[in-house]
């Protein structure tokens, strides 16, 4: 018998999805918990990724552990009442009985998929409160800094953010979901000098300062002092179209110690010293917990996927093992696609659609141009303005060379052919100016078989 982890909800790790939508739900009078959860269950199975759009649900703890005593953590529960802190610093709790976490590459889509998980959810629970918003120049909060420096890499980041099998909730995580409203008239009239001060960090590279002020926010979250967490970030504004930053997902274990909140516990961790500058709105835990069965062995998966790839696995004489496949992803965050389709039912379309909704910046290359998956249409590699981590082929093998040539021209770091797509001196002219190759397989399926995700279609 084959051992199956519990599988997490792979939304969670799903990096640059730049469209956000966070749904808080309260249960109706009478409404039974089981029926709620299978519900969510139904919605999220189908349409995981459909759309490129990401599902992430959570339920109250108080409910889980109704719902399944044994299964989860005894040291969970919501936040129900107010946190204070030092100097009397208040962050309210408005705890509510579950939430739904849409993630996309645009808001479009993450815009119907809500309409369609309320609707279907209207007899049993209704929204509560609502926050959409967007990743602002793709890692950076409102106040222009590098935002989740010290977040793990996704290899690692489930590690940090996963209760571990053998627990009660196994795969499931914590989720600390906190509101900031951003004051940007005070915060953007202080000088640069004065700004990389109250952060700790250099605002252009995010460089930790050497003299690092004791009241700096680094040096009041240093993680290696209050424990790892997996944090998330969207940008919103708020009725008054005045900038909210930000709607934060912090996840981790198990929950964090609350006492002396105002200096080192829970949420208050993330306070900031000057109050004038982030105030805090409602604060609330919810319990992510997968409704989904654990991945295919990885073994068995790669094996079958070498079996379907044979017939074009004589690229390389040494391909990359799963560790090296996992490093490139984990290092990857921009992915040039060349011969990107508009057709849904291609995989050049399939398989970047899903990679975007992984997280990954998808950049389509394509000689009609135009705009795919919410990017622009670049004609040629060569157009590509900026860095490109990998380049991902699904052109015919005739040219092969060609991409080859301007994917060394781009500075790219991996040039990725899909199966069919290559020859032996292509890989021979990528690999020579000090690319890494990888060929015959299928950078959405593999993304699959490493459990790393869920796989294209799933």
């Amino acid at each position: 018998m084959i051992h199956r982890m519990h599988a997490p909800q792979y939304g969670i790790f799903a990096l640059g999805t730049a469209a956000h939508a966070y749904l808080e739900l309260d249960l109706h009078g009478g409404a039974p918990v089981g029926e709620l959860v299978s519900a969510v269950a139904d919605l999220r199975e189908p349409r995981r990724t459909v759309g490129g759009v990401n599902l992430v649900a959570g339920l109250r703890p108080e409910l889980w552990r109704q719902l399944a005593p044994g299964d989860a953590p005894a040291e969970v529960g919501g936040f129900n009442h107010d946190l204070v802190g030092a100097d009397g610093y208040v962050m309210p709790a408005t705890q509510h009985d579950a939430v739904l976490w849409l993630s996309g590459g645009g808001y479009d889509v993450v815009f119907d998929m809500a309409r369609q998980a309320t609707a279907v959810l209207d007899p049993l629970a209704s929204v509560a409160e609502e926050a959409t918003g967007w990743l602002y120049h793709h890692d950076r909060d409102l106040t222009g800094f590098i935002d989740g420096t010290e977040n793990p890499g996704l290899v690692e980041a489930a590690e940090v953010a996963l209760v571990p099998d053998g627990s009660p909730g196994a795969g499931g995580t914590v989720l600390l979901l906190q509101k900031w409203v951003h004051d940007a008239a005070a915060w953007e009239s202080r000088p640069v000098a004065g700004q990389e001060q109250a952060m700790g960090r250099t605002k252009l590279d995010s460089v930790e300062l050497e003299d690092l002020p004791p009241a700096s926010h680094v040096a009041r979250t240093d993680q290696d002092r209050f424990g790892e967490v997996f944090r998330r970030n969207m940008h919103a504004l708020r009725d008054d179209h005045r900038p909210r930053d930000h709607v934060r997902g912090l996840q981790r274990r198990t929950a964090p110690a609350c006492r002396d909140a105002g200096e080192h516990g829970g949420a208050g961790r993330w306070r900031p010293r000057r109050a004038h500058l982030l105030h805090p709105t409602p604060h609330r835990r919810l319990l992510l917990r997968s409704l989904g069965a654990g991945p295919q062995p990885l073994r068995q998966r790669l094996t079958a996927s070498h079996r379907r790839q044979k017939q074009g696995a004589n690229h390389m004489d040494r391909e990359p093992g799963p560790d090296a496949l996992r490093r490139i992803y984990r290092q990857t965050r921009t992915i040039a696609v060349v011969g990107a389709s508009a057709h849904a039912e291609k995989p050049a379309h399939e398989i970047p659609r899903y990679l975007q909704s992984q997280g990954y910046r998808i950049v389509p290359v394509n000689p009609r141009g135009g705009e795919l998956l919410g990017e622009r249409v670049y004609r040629t590699l060569l157009e590509v303005p900026g860095p490109v981590d990998v380049v991902d082929v699904f052109r015919p093998r005739a040219e092969a060379e060609t991409v080859a040539r301007d994917a060394v021209a781009i500075g790219a770091k991996v040039l990725w052919f899909q199966p069919g797509t290559h020859t032996d001196e292509a890989v021979r002219l990528a690999a020579e100016a000090g690319l890494e190759v990888v060929a015959g397989r299928c950078m959405g399926e593999t993304h699959g078989e490493l459990g790393l995700g869920p796989g294209p279609g799933n």
